[in-house]
């Protein structure tokens, strides 16, 4: 059992073994200390673990060269070790601050997971933890217990959260930021894009490429179309600054060709990709992964109508996106008959020809029983017509099973 430091640092008198014999009478121990020493298995034992409770109290006090003085093999003089114990009893309790890092106040194991996740001080891990349910799933190596600890040490210090957001709000914010926060630098804000059609000619009162994407998603009424629209031009303007160090109108087939690639693996994941987030939130990221063959296709396409309308403006020369498509590797699944027909009705339909007949034609016949007239010159039927043809079919098919059921 390790001895409780706070019974030195209240004591008149210390053990030989932590105060030595050089230069005094060395003084008597408490009862209380002698108590903890009969409980180790020998004398020096009881020293040591003596000497190891001050080393952590002082550790826990931020002092090391305190530690460093019971820490050291041979015990100190009963001066110094008098004097640090006095220095010792005088100290306050320690409080974080948020500036601090983290391994002078978290375990090693959760410190060594937080720093190689990127998080280094007490401020950067405040506005990850404590409104959040399971953040820790999102750091590798951190377990519940470890997590548990964390949050027990912000539960203790709650004046910590408060100070971290409002020097979060002060900081300056970095390259990726959403859509209403971009402030586009000169150089590459495209006012003199290498590929701007001649200003004369343009249809845009669009001085960069910022306005000249604002006035396209203007065009578009639904808040649900814009949000989307917004989210492809926002991400590709970004990485056109960010990756490519270029504008938006200088971009090239090579650039689209390698934004293509970016969608599916966007990297350097600590940039872009992160957990979803409010738009005003520091841990805001354009992507929260890698996008499916599906989205990345849907993305390209936004972003080519986008250019097409650049284009059809005289506001760049050319499309680099035209024709940069994605190669869908999912099998295409055939039609499924059985949710257009039930297995009763596809055997009436095929009974009521000769032979088996293609699915144009029993559609033709379905739509006839709504009222179709099929002439030569007739338009294929509508959803309307086959709608009905269809309830009548399903009326025609009881009326057969009523029948067979009385005959029988």
């Amino acid at each position: 059992m390790t001895p409780n430091p706070s019974v030195f640092l209240t004591t008149p008198s210390w053990p030989r073994c932590v105060l030595g014999t050089q230069g005094s009478t060395p003084g008597r121990p408490s009862p209380a200390i002698w108590a903890s020493a009969r409980r180790q298995a020998h004398p020096r034992a009881a020293c040591s673990a003596a000497s190891g409770a001050l080393v952590a109290f002082a550790t826990s006090r931020h002092r090391t060269d305190l530690a460093d003085t019971f820490g050291e093999r041979s015990a100190p003089s009963a001066d110094t070790a008098a004097r640090a114990i006095d220095t010792l009893r005088g100290l306050p309790a320690p409080v974080p601050h948020i500036a601090d890092e983290i391994d002078q106040w978290l375990p090693q194991r959760a410190a060594a997971a937080l720093r190689a996740h990127g998080i280094r001080t007490l401020a950067e891990l405040t506005v990850r933890i404590p409104r959040r349910r399971r953040w820790w799933t999102a750091i590798a190596g951190l377990g519940v217990a470890s997590a548990r600890r964390v949050e027990a040490f912000f539960a203790a210090h709650p004046a910590l959260t408060e100070r971290a957001r409002a020097l979060i709000v002060a900081a300056p914010v970095g390259d990726v930021v959403p859509w209403e926060q971009l402030r586009v630098p000169h150089e590459v804000d495209g006012a003199h894009g290498q590929f701007r059609a001649p200003r004369a000619t343009c249809l845009l009162n669009a001085s960069n490429d910022y306005e000249a994407i604002q006035s396209w998603l203007s065009l578009h009424e639904s808040a649900v179309t814009q949000r989307a629209y917004r989210k492809e031009a926002e991400r590709l303007i970004l990485w056109a600054i960010v990756e490519r160090g270029c504008a938006l109108s200088s971009l090239t087939t090579d650039d689209a060709i390698a934004y293509r690639a970016f969608l599916r693996r966007p990297t350097p994941r600590e940039r872009w990709v992160g957990p979803s987030r409010p738009r005003h939130s520091v841990e805001w990221r354009p992507f929260i992964g890698a996008l499916s063959p599906r989205s990345a296709a849907y993305a390209l396409n936004v972003l080519s109508a986008l250019f097409r309308w650049l284009v059809e403006q005289r506001y760049v020369l050319a499309n680099p996106f035209a024709g940069v498509k994605v190669k869908s590797h999912a099998p295409r699944e055939g039609l499924d008959v059985s949710r257009g027909f039930s297995e009763g009705e596809r055997l009436l339909i095929r009974t009521s020809t000769a032979q088996a007949p293609p699915l144009s034609r029993s559609l033709i016949k379905l739509a006839q029983l709504g009222g179709y007239l099929a002439r030569a010159n007739d338009p294929p039927p509508g959803n309307k017509v086959i709608w009905r043809g269809m309830h009548r079919l399903v009326e025609i098919q009881i009326g057969y099973w009523l029948g067979r059921e009385n005959s029988g």
